[in-house]
């Protein structure tokens, strides 16, 4: 599952590219400071005022001209950027609000739960807030944490020194004690889907890619990122270990032995960027019997692990480089025995250092600040005014999420928002707009004149195959399991974090030999609540997902025309999505084979390329280099048909307002960003800048034309032959 995952996540068309913020972006001395009311070329009459400063009180700007700027120009005049927020936009607020939801969760996590719409069982629900609040009190209370120190680690570290044999080395990985804090396995197992048959989920047999440098391609030419890495490792380790008695000499020992075994790891895999290709998903999908699985090891406890984990004696396995898993059984031996120890060692010491006392996490987050430490290095703290008590609050708040609850019980904080969050009435009301997007599509598709019948029999399946996923799964994670209160003697931190590291392995196990269910997912892999949608090639899947509702997008109250120019509209992008640019070369099943003809592929291509063209003859900006059009080229396509979609089905009401309809999706698209950062995403981000998003999308519906009086010679006028849209 996890390949299938990761491809459809990187195939398929999210939203949250476009939120990025400010601060990575084009130096000021690669693009020109931005002068108020000065349009994007000599021949046009569009003005990028997605840009701070790009207009002021004296321009004025007329809908026939620039339909963007004259519909938000008050907004933007309005809106201002800070240092805390970059960037302004409905993307922008709604992450705001959906983690304002999430920290009043948390101080409210004692609440007794309420009655819900959403399917989600009291009793459940109630221990999702008992596990919260516990995790809070542990990780929250650091009087008690300061108290016990660095001791959490040490029962730890000591199974690790106390190896002595590869036989404690496989009891230590069979987790016979209970302190492998890890997890890892030098041979990775999860439960996955094969390549070739994604309705059942078989244990895949996965290289050990858990690198202190970042990935393997560090050990083999150590780059900036590595070097970063590798001091970050170090002081982490040469502080706890300090803290735990250890001298100089043996510190560095146990660092050497650990790159030097990770680098016997990296030197026998697939290179990172090899594994992300659709060749590497082919050649990775190779179906093993249990008897031939366990015969390429003859010293790694390979048979064993399996065992213990209870997925042994499956009727099939997919394992992804043999030759790996061969070559790790050699390593496995005495004499890298030391090597093994201090690799677990060292990632251990990593993994928990932020879990203990007040002074290791922060340095944990000292380490860590040298990730950005660029962005960091003109701030002057003499200058700062002295934090009030409230402040000091929040900021404990927001460690207490970010640091712990956020990344260690995201499940069940995902569930408690759903049922506090969404409703039975919202998430019937999206997928009733699927429903309505489908069957428009299906009927656009089979009135598509430039398309085969054949061609147009098998879009039409591939359509009615889609499965969705909206706002929250039918089915929920059930977490009585994983109770902290069985560690009362010992509870601290660090057990009740290996308690859900125990667990989240035991589920996905568990799955093993059961058949895909794509209409539920899991809400601690896949969170509902981050601002998005996205369509998944390989999974033929579109997923709505709660916290794109959560903004001005979406708002149950609204009108019509607001509802179908918002989340109307995302949900026709997403379902254009399956036939856009990539979606044209994979089936119903995710296979990236042929199912056009010839012909018909041809005739795609041409109209993309129109898509592409027209976007290639605009510079975004003054001064700016002419645009990519081959990178937006995907989410273009998937906008004009998301509008489309949401436009007619709109239309089918007798009252539908269509000037409110284009005017609300200009709203929706509003955006202001630094210089730098619109040059930025100019040049990297895949979706068309917002105020392309609007005035090249609306230009192609004739209902714009009409509703507005867009006549030759208006700036958003388009004549009819050149008008781009491809469905």
């Amino acid at each position: 599952m996890q390949k299938r995952r990761f491809l459809s996540r990187c195939l398929a068309a999210g939203l949250a590219a476009s939120c990025l913020l400010a601060g990575c972006g084009a130096s000021e001395e690669t693009v020109s400071r931005v002068v108020a009311g000065e349009t994007i070329s000599a021949d046009s009459k569009w003005i990028n005022s997605d840009i701070d400063g790009a207009i002021d009180e004296n321009t004025q700007v007329s809908l026939k001209d620039d339909f963007y700027t004259a519909v938000n120009r008050d907004w933007l005049l309005e809106t201002e950027l800070t240092e805390e927020k970059p960037q302004a936009s409905w993307l922008s607020d709604a992450d705001d609000l959906v983690r304002e939801r999430k920290l009043s969760i948390i101080q409210s996590s004692g609440e007794t739960p309420t009655e819900n719409s959403v399917g989600l069982d009291g009793e459940l629900l109630a221990h999702d807030v008992a596990l919260v609040k516990r995790f809070a009190e542990l990780a929250g209370v650091w009087d008690t944490r300061n108290e016990l120190g660095v001791e959490p680690i040490r029962p730890y570290v000591e199974a690790i020194e106390n190896i002595r044999s590869l036989e404690d080395m496989t009891a230590y990985l069979l987790n016979k004690g209970g302190k492998n804090f890890t997890q890892i396995s030098l041979v990775g197992l999860t439960a996955g889907t094969s390549y070739s048959d994604s309705s059942e989920y078989v244990i895949t047999v996965t290289p050990n890619r858990n690198f202190t440098l970042g990935s393997q391609d560090q050990y083999l030419s150590l780059g900036e990122d590595g070097a970063l890495n590798k001091t970050i490792t170090d002081g982490e380790v040469t502080y706890l270990l300090g803290r735990l008695g250890y001298d100089e000499k043996r510190i560095r020992k146990i660092l050497t032995e650990c790159y030097r075994f990770e680098g016997r790891m990296a030197y026998i895999m697939k290179d990172s960027m090899g594994q992300q290709t659709l060749d590497y998903l082919e050649k990775s999908d190779n179906s093993y019997t249990y008897e031939e699985l366990t015969a390429l090891c003859s010293r790694y406890p390979l048979k064993e692990l399996l065992e213990a984990y209870g997925v042994a004696g499956q009727k099939k396995y997919i394992v992804h480089e043999p030759d790996y898993v061969k070559n790790v059984d050699k390593l496995y031996r005495e004499s890298n025995l030391e090597e093994m120890k201090s690799y677990y060692l060292v990632h251990t010491l990593c993994e928990i250092l932020p879990l203990l006392d007040r002074e290791s996490f922060e340095k944990s987050e000292e380490l860590k600040e040298l990730y950005s430490s660029d962005t960091k290095k003109d701030s002057d703290p003499t200058g700062q005014q002295p934090k009030t008590e409230e402040d000091k609050q929040k900021d404990e708040l927001d460690i207490l999420f970010d640091s712990f609850i956020g990344q260690y019980l995201a499940g069940p904080m995902e569930q408690i928002y759903v049922a506090r969050y969404t409703s039975k009435e919202i998430r019937d009301e999206i997928l009733s707009v699927i429903d309505d997007t489908i069957s428009y599509y299906r009927g656009m598709i089979r009135e598509t004149s430039w398309l085969s019948e054949e061609t147009r029999e098998k879009a039409v399946d591939k359509l009615d195959d889609i499965t969705v996923r909206a706002v929250y799964p039918e089915k929920y994670t059930d977490y009585r399991a994983l109770n902290f209160s069985d560690y009362e003697g010992d509870g601290t931190l660090v057990t009740a974090v290996a308690a859900v590291k125990n667990f989240r392995m035991e589920q996905n196990l568990k799955k093993a030999g059961k058949a895909v269910d794509y209409n539920t997912w899991d809400l601690d892999s896949d969170p509902t609540t981050v601002v998005n949608a996205y369509y998944s090639v390989l999974e033929n899947s579109i997923t709505i997902l709660a916290g794109i509702l959560s903004g001005s997008l979406y708002d149950p109250e609204a009108s019509l025309e607001e509802k179908m120019a918002g989340i109307g509209m995302i949900i026709g992008h997403e379902i254009t999505h399956a036939f856009d640019s990539v979606g044209f070369q994979f089936d119903k099943n995710g296979m990236n084979t042929t199912w056009c003809t010839a012909a018909d592929m041809s005739n795609f291509m041409i109209r993309a390329s129109d898509v592409r063209n027209y976007f290639g003859a605009i510079a975004p900006y003054p001064g700016a280099p002419l645009y990519n059009g081959g990178n937006v080229e995907g989410e273009a396509i998937a906008d004009m048909g998301g509008l489309k979609c949401a436009l007619e089905i709109g239309k089918q009401s007798s009252d539908f307002d269509i000037q409110k309809f284009f005017t609300a999706y200009a709203v929706h698209w509003r955006m202001k960003n630094s210089y730098e950062e619109e040059a930025r995403l100019a040049e990297t981000d895949v979706h068309p800048l917002h105020f392309l998003r609007v005035n090249v999308t609306v230009q192609q519906f004739e209902d714009f034309y009409e509703a507005f009086d867009i006549q030759p010679g208006d700036g958003m006028y388009l004549a009819p032959e050149k008008r781009i849209p491809v469905w």
